[in-house]
């Protein structure tokens, strides 16, 4: 009974330093996506910051697209294939400059191949998406002017009502007399 002891205590042994001792590689994962600045204007140069976990990581090139939330979304002018490099804080950053010159674009996508020590890995999630800052320009009417709360300068049931309260002010004012 000790022997059986003994020996099952030192296979157990024996297979902890074998399973430790193999590494268990993970597939590279995109952990944080930033920008610099947080919401880049249209047509405007911009960094691409991303915080990218993995063993061996030789080299990450990232496709941004600029898209449109639609529905359907749909997106244009990709930057393809942009090699990132690794900055000092350990992050991959790359600078682009916006291209859609035609007020369409309100987001930005990605979609990142890293090398991780000789296989690349395709990483893009729809819940990737950097929001751009389109300002109120696209409130402009055609003649110059802004309306800051979403109206578009024409009456509305507000003008009923006043109406509505003039006219019932006549009728009492009639029956008075």
């Amino acid at each position: 009974m000790k022997k059986i002891k003994y020996i099952l205590i030192v296979g157990i042994f024996v297979l902890s330093m074998f399973f430790s001792s193999v590494n268990v590689l993970a597939d590279p994962t995109v952990d944080k996506i930033e920008t610099d600045p947080e919401a880049p204007p249209l047509l405007s140069t911009f960094k691409v910051l991303a915080t990218i976990t993995g063993e061996d990581i030789q080299s990450v090139n990232v496709t941004v697209s600029e898209c449109t939330d639609g529905p359907p979304e749909q997106c244009f002018i990709g930057h393809v294939d942009q090699a990132m490099t690794l900055n000092d804080d350990g992050k991959w950053e790359v600078e682009l400059t916006l291209k859609d010159d035609l007020d369409r674009t309100d987001h930005l996508q990605y979609q990142f191949v890293i090398n991780d020590g000789g296989t690349e890995y395709t990483l893009s999630e729809k819940t990737w998406k950097t929001y751009l800052d389109v300002g109120s320009d696209d409130s402009d009417d055609d003649d110059g002017s802004s309306d800051s709360d979403g109206e578009n300068g024409s009456p509305g049931f507000e003008l009923i009502l006043v109406l509505i309260a003039i006219i019932v002010g006549v009728i009492i004012l009639k029956k008075k007399r």
